[in-house]
């Protein structure tokens, strides 16, 4: 008897539990069908945002695909519904270009550069050899009359630099955009991470130690990666007159090109899908 009394408590306890459960599946199925729906919708309206941007990355125009120039990248975009919007960049497929099509290419991503670079926020205009050192932290600069020595560590979050001679950038820094022009040589040396390049050089671009970036090296001259340098996935490597080199270790995956508005009939290769 005293058992008999001592598993009463525990089997009520447990039809309780019982009925609490079927209780809530009672109540569950509702609510699974209603959050269902919603991300039916929302997929839907995802696929159907994606789809849009597919034919127009394959040279059909598409009404609700919005294109905007990303630096050296194109960013497509299309409305998915209440969620906001699907986005993602796309850059040409690397294959051989005729002597004009290069030609026309370089010009383009120098003069976009170059816009870009004199619109940077607080820009400030110097005379002479110019020298940076200590931290690193957001600027804009036009050396005059003289080249550009960057030597800096530490994170930055943008940076444009311009100069009319050499321009050397060394130290142990992490840029998330860093943006560059020289009519002169161009190096990167020492321990680098360079989150979004733009760079161009109307002589020569070198890129050694261990420097690593994604984005576009573009020059007259060569381009040229070397020791443990390494291009991340998308960079675009592109020479006007000259080589570039660079060994298997040196590239992290395939190139791309840069690609514009107008890029009609073109290859784009799209990369970083993203839903803002």
């Amino acid at each position: 008897m005293k058992t008999r009394g001592a598993v009463l408590p525990l089997v009520i306890t447990v039809l309780f539990c019982i009925t609490l459960m079927l209780t809530a599946l009672m109540k569950l199925p509702g609510g699974v069908l209603r959050v269902e729906r919603t991300l039916e919708k929302k997929l839907q309206a995802i696929y159907d945002a994606e789809s849009q941007i597919l034919l127009q990355l394959y040279g059909l125009p598409s009404h609700d695909v919005s294109v905007r120039q990303a630096g050296p990248w194109l960013e497509l975009s299309s409305p998915a519904g209440t969620w906001g919007r699907v986005c993602v960049v796309a850059g040409r497929q690397y294959d051989s270009l005729s002597r004009a099509s290069k030609r026309e290419l370089v010009e383009r991503f120098r003069v976009t550069l170059n816009q870009e670079i004199l619109l940077g926020k607080n820009i400030q205009t110097k005379s002479g050899n110019r020298r940076l050192f200590g931290p690193a932290q957001s600027m804009s600069l036009v050396v005059e009359n003289g080249d550009l020595l960057v030597d800096v560590f530490g994170p930055a979050k943008v940076c444009n630099f311009k100069s009319y001679g050499t321009m050397t950038l060394r130290g142990a820094a992490e840029f998330d955009t860093l943006r560059v022009y020289s009519s002169g040589q161009m190096f990167f040396a020492g321990d680098l991470k360079i989150n979004w390049l733009e760079a161009y050089s109307a002589d020569r671009i070198e890129i050694s130690g261990n420097v690593h970036f994604s984005g576009a090296a573009v020059a007259n001259g060569s381009v040229l990666l070397r020791q443990h340098a390494l291009a991340m996935y998308p960079s675009a490597l592109l020479s006007l007159n000259a080589p570039v080199e660079y060994e298997p270790k040196n590239i992290a995956d395939s190139l791309l090109l840069p690609a514009y508005e107008d890029d009609a009939g073109v290859s784009l290769v799209p990369f970083g899908w993203s839903l803002l």
